[in-house]
């Protein structure tokens, strides 16, 4: 009983984890961060009348934003795209 209320208390810790959490936290230290870069696509427009006669006009305008890991990438990204 008392061992169950250890662990629903967070009170027991599995053996070895103190050490794995210090190589992780000294990984993570090591480690450069690099912020992500964002890539602006044009404004779409989708029309998404039924062709089944229904005379109400329904669009949707959707904007996107591409999350890349580098400017490199966006730098590919960007001749490709439309005006």
């Amino acid at each position: 009983m008392a061992a169950a209320a250890l662990l629903v208390l967070g009170g027991a810790v599995p053996a070895g984890s103190s050490s794995s959490r210090n190589r992780m936290s000294r990984k993570s230290r090591s480690r450069k961060i690099i912020p992500p870069v964002f890539v602006d696509l044009p404004d779409l427009l989708v029309n998404l009348t039924s062709p089944a006669g229904d005379n109400r006009a329904r669009y949707l305008k959707a904007k996107v934003v591409l999350e890349v890991t580098d400017q490199k990438i966006s730098d590919e990204i960007k001749p490709v795209m439309r005006a």
